[in-house]
């Protein structure tokens, strides 16, 4: 029958494996578990359950279990969470990618469902990369501020990260004690060179797959196959436990001690390195099967008759026929004897990822993303994660500088908050909306037109930017940080302390409530928001109406915005018009 996505001979690149999975896998494990946690905290950072202005996903139930109020101490603590949570997603997006193609296969595997543990793996895996690509996806959106979503970011990404976060731990559960197992198997045994070519230390001459090479005749290869006859180091067809055979005599042509410099007996490269195995990092196996003196690969071993083409594993998830059933990786070629079960099994030389089954046995899971008929190969596993950990690597270099200031900020050539500061002069920092995005109108900022109404207690005073000038000011050091992870430096405000305010409208500075700030923008996202009483009183909390040493410019909030330490920036209300202490 012709090739499908669903038989595993439709993928044949020889990259994937559980070796490329499991090491794409952990990574992921770390950084995502790091994202979500970044994520919670700034959710948490808005104060959503404070106030319905604050609060965009309203019908959270128990998913806003672990809220709790947000501290104002240290001052930079929502700048360095956001700032990672973002950085990081970016930095994953070459490693997720890598992870979806590397397992790509399993999403055509039939049956859909062997058993009730493999049918919530392939359901938490179908969750798992929707909810991954919908995350990343909007995540992109929000910081390229390309506001292209059917409803509100915070609501889609805050539900979108629940969805998929259940769906990681499912899989997780069920995959990563068998990643972890992959990796502790395929590190490389004693014996078996690095890269370089060189032998690993602590080993002798004669050292194959542990202390000692396996006893057996002249011409024995290091996993034990017998050589062709006449063709001393070559595989012959019948492979067979290396346990069973007399050792060699001194000086016999497999001996190491005649090559001291060479790689442990096994196949080779036409370099005379290791070949790289279907399913780990090391080295790559020789077709069992192979005719006497060819010593190819299994992607260079002749094309496979139909039989071998076609063969699929039956409804029990084993797999028969083949390679003259000689042992691919995930088939079965008969009983291994115990020696060979001890060292992994007929197919298995240093650095292959798993031992070929018993006959019967049923194929394991970390099979299936080995390639029955793998191409040849072009890359080396561990060049292809190199490859992607440089990826990753880029996109962390040209994104992270959007949270310093000049000149690391130029080096962020792929957020929109990277470049050279906006402007010149004290306001010469980042901004996100300006004055006219928003709708506000030169003539509602003079200074006949502008005043601030400041209301509690059931008493009302009206402020104008001059009386507010006449009133104690204090200077606070912070900086602006946004969900979109970019952010400044400390920039030097100084303006009537929140607290100072209360007062006004009979409160105790130290008792000073909540309090509710509107803003003169028409509409958007926070254009009301609620700040929490320890936020009101900290004494770095300002009304500000100056910064470095100038006067706010309209992008900046002229005539009054508010500064916070530690908030996210839309809580920092610019063009503010109306506080109401108490009213929460």
């Amino acid at each position: 029958m012709s090739r499908s996505p669903s038989s595993p001979a439709f993928w044949r690149s020889p990259l994937r494996g559980p070796w490329f999975t499991s090491v794409l896998g952990v990574v992921l494990l770390v950084g995502i578990t790091v994202m979500f946690v970044t994520g919670l905290l700034s959710y948490a950072a808005y104060n959503p359950n404070l106030a319905a202005v604050n609060d965009k996903t309203p019908d959270k139930g128990i998913l806003g279990f672990y809220l709790f109020s947000w501290p104002t101490h240290p001052v930079w603590l929502y700048r360095l969470t956001q700032g990672v949570h973002v950085t990081l997603g970016i930095t994953l997006i070459p490693v997720l990618l890598a992870k979806l193609w590397s397992v790509v296969p399993k999403l055509f595997a039939l049956p859909p469902a062997r058993s009730l543990a493999h049918a919530l793996e392939r359901l938490s895996l179908l969750l798992l990369v929707g909810g991954a690509l919908f995350e990343f996806t909007t995540g992109v959106l929000n910081i390229q501020l390309d506001y292209i979503f059917p409803g509100s970011f915070y609501t889609l990404h805050f539900y979108g990260a629940w969805v998929f976060i259940a769906a990681f731990v499912t899989h997780a559960v069920l995959r990563v004690p068998m990643a972890l197992r992959n990796l502790r198997e395929m590190r490389r045994p004693v014996g078996w060179p690095d890269l370089s070519g060189e032998p690993s230390e602590g080993t002798g001459a004669g050292a194959s797959e542990g202390a000692g090479a396996a006893p057996g005749p002249p011409g024995t290869t290091a996993d034990g196959q017998g050589a062709a006859p006449g063709r001393p180091g070559s595989p012959s067809d019948g492979p067979g436990p290396a346990s069973d055979r007399p050792g060699p005599a001194s000086g016999s042509p497999s001996s190491a001690s005649d090559a001291p410099d060479s790689a442990p007996d096994g196949p080779r490269s036409a370099s005379g390195r290791p070949r790289t195995s279907p399913g780990g990092p090391g080295p790559e196996p020789v077709a069992p099967d192979a005719a006497p003196g060819h010593s190819g690969p299994l992607s260079d071993r002749p094309d496979p008759s139909s039989d071998e083409t076609d063969r699929e594993p039956d409804g029990a998830g084993r797999v028969s026929g083949g390679a003259g059933a000689a042992g691919g990786p995930g088939v079965s070629p008969g009983p291994a004897s115990a020696s060979e079960r001890e060292r992994g099994g007929r197919d298995r030389v240093p650095g292959q990822s798993v031992p070929a089954p018993e006959t019967g046995e049923p194929a394991r899971p970390e099979d299936e993303l080995i390639s029955p008929d793998p191409l040849p190969p072009t890359v080396s596993r561990r060049g292809a994660i190199a490859f992607v950990g440089g990826g990753s690597l880029l996109l962390a270099a040209t994104t992270v500088g959007h949270s310093f200031d000049a000149p690391v900020r130029e080096t962020a050539l792929l957020a929109p908050h990277g470049g050279p500061e906006p402007g010149s002069g004290p306001g010469a920092f980042q901004i996100n909306k300006t004055a006219a995005s928003r709708g506000i109108d030169p003539k509602e900022t003079g200074a006949e037109a502008w005043s601030l109404v400041v209301a509690g207690r059931g008493r009302t005073v009206r402020l104008s930017r001059a009386q507010l000038l006449e009133l104690p000011l204090h200077e606070s050091e912070l900086p602006i940080a946004c969900v979109e992870g970019w952010s400044t430096s400390d920039q030097a405000w100084r303006g009537v302390r929140l607290r100072d305010l209360a007062v006004l409208v009979g409160y105790e500075a130290d008792a000073a409530p909540d309090v509710v700030v509107e803003s003169l923008q028409r509409a958007g996202a926070f254009r009301v928001a609620a700040l929490r009483y320890n936020q009101v009183r900290d004494p770095l909390s300002l009304l500000a109406l100056s910064v470095n040493g100038a006067d706010l410019t309209p992008d900046h909030g002229y005539p009054a915005r508010i500064i916070v330490p530690a908030a996210p920036g839309v809580l920092n209300t610019k063009w503010v018009s109306r506080m109401t202490f108490g009213a929460l």
